[in-house]
């Protein structure tokens, strides 16, 4: 478990199953992010975060964040490895409703941010975002991140931002 002062993050457990199904396949929470994912589909996901690996082989680390003070469940934050290297790593964050606009996605994407800089001496994070999706970019140019590519997804149709951080640029003092 990973933990600051008002939250902590929790590695997924089967009884986190039906809490992340809800989650991504949500509409509301991924408008901007991918299209709907269907049941089917997150129910796969899940068993691969279980697993701690995807499809590919890939390494998968999942995480429910949770209040510490009422113990509610308020959103996902996980990291996947690529299959070219141990040492660059894509973060990936959704929040419930309830906590939008309440730093939480900041305050969690910190914490894992850390964690994953300290702990599992990962050298490299990045984040994909829909370029549209004025919210998510402006959480995660706020943490640190600084846009590195800007890219046309043929898959979605949308314009994307690649986003990348690093020890070295991550602010100590957030």
């Amino acid at each position: 478990m990973i933990e600051s002062k008002n939250i902590y993050l929790k590695p997924v457990t089967e009884e986190d199953r039906d809490y992340f199904i809800s989650i991504y396949s949500n509409d509301y929470l991924l408008r901007g992010v991918t299209n709907p994912l269907s049941l089917n589909f997150c129910s796969e996901l899940f068993d691969e975060a279980l697993l701690k690996k995807n499809g590919k082989g890939q390494k998968k680390l999942i995480y429910i964040i949770i209040n510490k003070k009422t113990k509610e469940n308020m959103g996902c934050i996980g990291l996947t490895w690529g299959q070219d290297s141990d040492t660059c790593v894509e973060l990936g964050v959704i929040i419930t409703q309830r906590y939008h606009k309440k730093n939480i996605a900041e305050n969690a994407s910190l914490l894992l941010m850390k964690h994953a800089f300290t702990h599992l001496k990962i050298l490299n994070l990045f984040a994909l975002t829909n370029a549209k999706n004025i919210a998510v970019n402006r959480v995660i140019k706020k943490v640190g991140f600084i846009k590195s590519e800007e890219y046309f997804d043929t898959e979605s149709d949308q314009m994307r931002f690649k986003w990348n951080i690093t020890p070295e640029t991550l602010n100590p003092d957030f």
